[in-house]
């Protein structure tokens, strides 16, 4: 509608009357044909979409019928896809379950009998599931030449380790304003080595007076320009010579290597209730702190050719 100069009595404009009385007439037979059409297509979408449900989709979740089996068993016997499916994943498990219940390879630490993860505790071997705890004695008991003191710890008495132990703990936990009092033995315990340390040979002779007395692990700090060879060649010089660090103490695979702090921090975090890292970068003890563990720091910044760990825990 249009206004004249009156606003209070507007006047239809005749013009547009007729045009919508022209659209009202007309509206009609098109709204029919649109709606026609529309059930049409919706028609033949259900169609499609049922042919397509049946020949297709049907076929691939849902198994055909089995007729009659050798066994004599109609198909309502057969056990559906689901149930043959968990069948399958039991009869796997327990092949797998006998394979290892018979296999002899075993961890060179490992005292137990037992190959189950029955005793396994947050995914460790516990100390004292391994040789660890036993080990001086055993050796004491069967070498002949134990209390002559021919290598770094094999020929040592087991009362001289015990001293050499409680000056190397004392002093570990000396640097820490945290730890009161030792952790008890057995404890989950980590250590990181540098690779420029490896050579000094006592350095065997410290990891293996805090691997009989804790569950061990050492970290390897490596250089990233090192190759796979040269790595591995680390662990062997890391032993020393003889028996001074053997794998019933730290088997090769509680030995990790990392090219980085945040390496480190890594593997820590996938351990659970670690009693203490040593460690003697400010980043791992940075990181490490704020998921609570505790970092012993050791000053690395010490003359060659000796180890940082040798001069601080058995010189003197």
């Amino acid at each position: 509608v249009i206004y004249n100069q009156n606003p209070i009595h507007p006047k239809p404009n005749p013009s547009l009357t007729t045009m919508a009385m022209f659209l009202m007439a007309t509206a009609a037979p098109l709204s029919n044909e649109v709606e026609q059409s529309l059930y049409s297509s919706i028609g033949f979408f259900a169609i499609v979409t049922l042919v397509v449900y049946f020949c297709i989709i049907k076929p691939l979740i849902v198994p055909p019928q089995m007729g009659i089996g050798h066994d004599g068993m109609g198909a309502h016997d057969q056990p559906n896809a689901i149930g043959g499916g968990i069948n399958q994943l039991m009869d796997a498990n327990e092949e797998v379950h006998t394979i290892l219940s018979t296999s002899n390879r075993r961890p060179p630490h490992l005292a137990s009998a037992l190959h189950d993860a029955s005793i396994l505790v947050d995914g460790l071997v516990p100390f004292r599931y391994t040789k660890s705890p036993g080990y001086e004695a055993t050796r004491s008991a069967t070498s002949a030449t134990a209390t002559t003191a021919t290598s770094n710890q094999g020929g040592d008495s087991v009362m001289s380790n015990r001293r050499d132990r409680a000056r190397v703990l004392t002093r570990i936990f000396a640097l820490s304003e945290t730890i009161t009092s030792p952790p008890p033995r057995g404890s989950t315990v980590v250590v990181s080595i540098c690779d420029a340390d490896v050579q000094d040979p006592q350095l065997a002779r410290i990891l293996y007076l805090i691997g009989t007395n804790y569950n061990l692990f050492v970290l390897l700090s490596v250089q990233p320009l090192r190759n796979n060879e040269e790595a591995e060649g680390l662990k062997a010089r890391l032993r020393g010579t003889g028996d001074d660090l053997p794998q019933e103490v730290l088997p090769d695979h509680r030995i990790v290597q990392s090219r980085s702090a945040k390496g480190r921090v890594a593997f820590v975090r996938q351990l659970a209730r670690v009693e203490f890292v040593l460690d003697f970068d400010p980043v791992v003890q940075s990181e490490l702190g704020r998921f609570g563990f505790v970092v012993i720091m050791y000053n690395r910044q010490v003359s060659r050719p000796s180890s940082p760990l040798v001069n601080l825990l058995l010189s003197g």
